[in-house]
């Protein structure tokens, strides 16, 4: 039986991005083995991260932990990762491994070379981009450029990313897909009456903005915390009858509770942590706001587009393939408080604005679709 190593250093990302792949490879009659640090549910809920073990079970596949570090720095750790890894190939006849992250992408080609593996890595963004620090670019470009020549099939999800790895690297293949694949039916499918879910989230019938990802500085919502501040600080009429919802887990959610609560602003931001209804939360929503500093592609707001939400959004790296300002909503740097403060008065005002990005963001929405996701994946996995 044809076995396949699925490797990613968060369990976060096996249950989120790799699932459909999972499924496509078993079709094509491969054994999986999941690798990723499973003693911690990271970004997940406990309670999600157990049921992705158990769907990995009923689905026939084993899983395995290891713990390898998502900074580059910790030399110690990820020694020790690459090891095991190692061992796990020589216990087992991989007809190909397929890597995500950064790290996971360097250890996993370095072992596959030593044993003469074929490697698929996806790049879900590198860390060099236009307007990256230049420290990414001394560090991170080499280190990509040199693996390349050992990887057989890269993929990238975003256009920039795209043509820099054709023009500049060295791997066998290089393919292009439009992310992971938005479920647009699960999303059209998901029914919600929307005066009992706001009334289970205890918010009335205020205009809601909603924001999803992990907690971390990479994701930015403190820009959101600081426009919702000085909002309030200018006395704005409309602040009293809004509310911003931020779903996700993480590292900064204990400083962001004690923001909040510092600022007096608990009874207009909700931190919602870990949720597993954000279709539900979508479709209650009136804007999705995402001011990430730095993005593959985004998940989150092509999901908000897809249910019709008009987006306040950065620009950065993936996100450039779809977001549009005036189109698709409205753009703001990364760390432009006064920006993000009256994009958040100009959606709440124009309700004409908003339903001309809502129809546009459906239209753009199309092409990230998981099923050309799939189809394209199905074809990688064939050819190689």
């Amino acid at each position: 039986m044809k076995r396949v190593m699925m490797l990613t250093t968060t369990v976060y990302m096996q249950e989120k991005f790799n699932k459909d792949n999972i499924l496509i490879l078993k079709k094509l009659g491969y054994e999986v083995d999941v690798v990723a640090n499973f003693t911690s549910s990271g970004a997940l809920s406990e309670e999600a991260a157990k049921d992705f073990k158990e769907w990995l079970v009923s689905n026939q596949c084993r899983f395995y932990s290891i713990d390898i570090s998502r900074s580059p720095y910790n030399f110690f750790q990820n020694l020790k990762s690459k090891k095991q890894l190692e061992q796990l190939v020589k216990d087992n006849n991989y007809s190909f491994i397929h890597c995500h992250n950064p790290m996971g992408g360097v250890l996993a080609r370095l072992v596959a070379r030593k044993y003469k593996v074929k490697v698929i890595y996806t790049a879900h963004g590198f860390h060099f981009y236009e307007g990256s620090p230049i420290k990414n670019w001394l560090f991170y470009y080499p280190v990509e450029k040199y693996l390349s020549r050992f990887t057989d099939i890269l993929i990238t999800i975003n256009r920039e990313d795209d043509l820099r790895a054709k023009r500049r690297f060295h791997a066998r293949k290089y393919v292009y897909i439009p992310g992971v694949g938005v479920d647009k039916d699960r999303i059209n499918r998901t029914l919600v009456d929307i005066f009992k879910k706001k009334q289970e989230l205890n918010i009335g019938d205020k205009f809601v903005f909603l924001a999803v990802g992990e907690l971390q500085k990479r994701k930015n919502h403190q820009l959101i915390l600081d426009a919702a501040k000085e909002l309030k600080m200018e006395n704005w009429k409309g602040f009293e009858n809004c509310i911003f919802l931020i779903s996700g887990k993480g590292k900064l959610f204990k400083a962001y509770e004690e923001f909040i609560r510092k600022e007096g602003l608990s009874e207009n931001v909700y931190l919602l942590g870990y949720r597993n209804d954000v279709y539900e939360l979508l479709k209650i929503s009136d804007c999705f706001i995402h001011p990430s500093i730095r993005e593959g592609l985004g998940i989150a707001p092509l999901e908000a587009m897809t249910a019709g939400l008009p987006l306040i959004s950065t620009k950065v790296n993936g996100m450039k393939d779809y977001v549009v300002n005036n189109k698709t909503g409205l753009v703001v740097k990364p760390k432009d408080v006064f920006a993000m403060k009256e994009a958040i008065k100009k959606i709440y005002r124009d309700e004409a604005f908003r339903k001309m990005c809502s129809k546009n963001n459906k239209k753009i929405a199309e092409q990230f679709c998981k099923n050309k996701t799939n189809a394209v994946m199905e074809k990688v996995y064939k050819s190689i």
